[in-house]
């Protein structure tokens, strides 16, 4: 269902506060601007319970810690994480460059299509989590691909502030596309040789997704990944990028190894293969540092007092 669409004044009263916070970051030198995040994250854990114990929960649910109290500190630090993300998306022109960047993970990935020299594959589908900073990986991938990237994207609900960070979060040979506009534009882009990329981590509809496993539990995952690459024959290339702990600034561009299935003729039983590939491969690369992934959102069929026939 549909959300109701916020009032005017809502939405500006968001926006103002939402300046005021960005104009005080913008101020601050790096290592200030990351103390005053993680001080606001302490205020998130004491009033937005909500969201903190679901954070809890899903850390118990996916495995991961075998009771509530184990999982805490991990949850707090998850909610850090994120603090520091807008802190970073604020002060990204001011302070990014490609030299704060390492790139880790598979070596086959890195070799076919990261580098220049042995270079196997022109462009990839890149799928993605809302893991470390997500929204300077569009930056990031462009320049160590050397390919042009169109990411597929939500919807800001206040779109005041999201035109705010969507200037931020462009940069040359990056085109964002909005998710409603269907599959055919990351159809069209993979045709001209450049590469695409979706956040593949959140839970899909009946219509959008099927269901498959993640962390040993039942989740309904976006079906788009798969069909392109069934449609086209371009390898999905899971990668994201994770905050260095204790650094200014400075990130891993994660890669793990690519995924090139080949088709058995029966779509359906085709499509929730590669979809549950993809699954796994984002979460190894999640369990390697939990902490920076965003896990309250509700992700499976099984938590939250929800069962195998949500819709939503």
């Amino acid at each position: 269902m549909s959300k109701k669409p916020k009032k005017a004044f809502v939405l500006w009263t968001e926006y103002l506060l939402f300046l005021f916070i960005w104009g005080i970051m913008r101020m601050l030198p790096m290592k200030a601007a990351y103390a005053l995040a993680d001080f606001c994250s302490h205020f998130i854990w004491i009033f937005d319970h909500r969201h903190w114990r679901r954070t809890v929960e899903h850390l118990v649910h996916a495995g991961l810690f075998p009771d509530k109290k184990n999982a805490k500190p991990t949850a707090i630090q998850s909610i850090r994480s994120h603090c520091r993300m807008f802190t970073e998306i604020v002060k990204a022109d001011q302070c990014f460059s490609m030299d704060k960047v390492t790139v880790k993970g598979d070596p086959d990935t890195i070799r076919d299509l990261i580098n220049p020299k042995t270079k196997k594959y022109p462009n990839c589908i890149i799928i993605g989590a809302h893991y470390g900073n997500w929204e300077i990986a569009g930056t990031i991938l462009t320049r160590i691909t050397g390919n042009s990237l169109y990411s597929i994207m939500r919807q800001f609900e206040n779109s005041l502030i999201g035109n705010l960070i969507l200037s931020h979060r462009n940069c040359p040979g990056h085109e964002l596309v909005d998710r409603s506009r269907g599959i055919r534009p990351l159809y069209k882009a993979l045709l001209e040789g450049k590469n695409i990329s979706i956040i593949a981590d959140q839970h899909a509809s009946h219509s959008e997704g099927v269901e498959v496993q993640f962390f040993g539990h039942p989740a309904r995952t976006h079906i788009t990944p798969a069909l392109l690459h069934l449609k086209t024959g371009i390898p999905i290339c899971p990668a994201v990028t994770r905050r260095v702990p204790g650094s200014n600034f400075r990130f891993e561009e994660v890669f793990g190894p690519m995924i090139c299935y080949t088709p058995t003729g029966n779509k359906e039983t085709d499509v929730l293969a590669i979809t549950q590939m993809c699954n796994d491969a984002l979460e190894k690369l999640i369990r390697q540092a939990p902490e920076q992934w965003m896990w309250a959102p509700r992700r499976w069929l099984d938590a939250d007092g929800r069962t195998k026939q949500v819709n939503k």
